[in-house]
């Protein structure tokens, strides 16, 4: 059992809000404080007006628990208005958002904060900016970039980048995940893995945005 998390959320307002976290340590410890994250994200989703207000609540319920089991949730989450295209992001000490443009380029989105767990009352900034559409947001976790060869090897960040450089930034987003996660298995081979993977994508559409 692993601490991975994610989530897709829809908010009464028409929103889309997704997460990707990640919970030190292995086993039934992490896994149920990553439940215990989930239940209170999934609470606090309808009535935080923003993501850093979200992560900050959420970090004011989940610390007594954290810190008595010597533990931490990093945490990324973004909000995403389809009416604009406009993009919220706020971090709690995780890996930062990329957003994959029709260039082939690769932003990663400057948003840090504090992980969940450390402070009792941390706060977390937002940052905002606008997608295109076919720009595709992806959250990830970082068994991705800690993939290993069998040589033990890491694929590392620029190695993410070059996978996701080498595919169209057009194909479907199903299409797209399958094909990154295929590079990765190529990657590793038959070599063992420590550490979960996990990928979530967002793209701005028109008319219909898709994500998975």
């Amino acid at each position: 059992m692993g601490g991975d998390y994610f989530d897709f959320l829809l908010t009464p307002r028409g929103t889309v809000r997704m997460c990707v976290g990640d919970v030190m340590g292995k086993g039934l410890a992490a896994s149920m404080l990553m439940l215990m994250a989930r239940v209170a994200i999934r609470a606090l989703s309808d009535i935080a007006d923003s993501p850093g207000t979200l992560l900050h609540e959420a970090n004011r319920i989940l610390y007594p628990d954290f810190h008595r089991l010597g533990s931490f949730l990093t945490l990324c989450f973004i909000e995403y208005h389809p009416a604009t295209r406009a993009l919220a992001c706020a971090n709690a000490g995780h890996l930062r958002p990329l957003i994959y443009r029709s260039a082939r380029e690769i932003v990663e989105v400057d948003v840090n904060g504090m992980m969940m767990g450390v402070l009792p009352d941390s706060s977390y900034e937002v940052t905002s900016l606008t997608l295109s559409p076919g720009d595709t947001v992806i959250l990830y976790s970082d068994g991705v970039i800690e993939a290993t060869r069998p040589d033990r090897q890491p694929i590392g960040k620029r190695g993410f980048y070059e996978i996701l450089r080498g595919l169209p930034p057009e194909l479907p987003l199903p299409v797209l995940q399958e094909r990154v996660l295929q590079a990765l298995r190529q990657h590793t081979g038959a070599q063992p893995q420590r550490d979960d993977m996990t990928l979530a994508f967002l793209r701005a559409g028109a008319p219909a945005d898709q994500k998975v």
